[in-house]
């Protein structure tokens, strides 16, 4: 996984959070993806055991994280250079 992904997918976790509600069409100009890219990323969460709603037809939200706890490692898995650069973006988030 690249560093422009994952941030990329942490910037969407954030959209997704938010009190704003943006249409899968805004979140894809804003993060300057395709629509269908937007749907991956999308189901990457899914995947992952997030839940998404959708509201108002168009509008996906994250609402909750997985009931069961999943540990980051069984998710992703990382070579070092790849941890070292997730790291640094976390970091430079805050």
């Amino acid at each position: 996984m690249d560093h422009t992904r994952i941030q990329r997918l942490l910037r969407l976790m954030l959209m997704l959070t938010s009190n704003v509600d943006y249409t899968t069409n805004e979140l894809s100009r804003i993060l300057e993806i395709t629509e269908r890219s937007t749907f991956r990323y999308l189901r990457t969460f899914k995947d992952s055991g997030f839940v998404i709603e959708k509201r108002n037809g168009n509008i996906p939200k994250l609402m909750k994280m997985p009931v069961k706890k999943i540990k980051l490692s069984d998710l992703i898995h990382l070579s070092p250079e790849e941890a070292h650069i997730l790291h640094t973006l976390l970091i430079s988030l805050s």
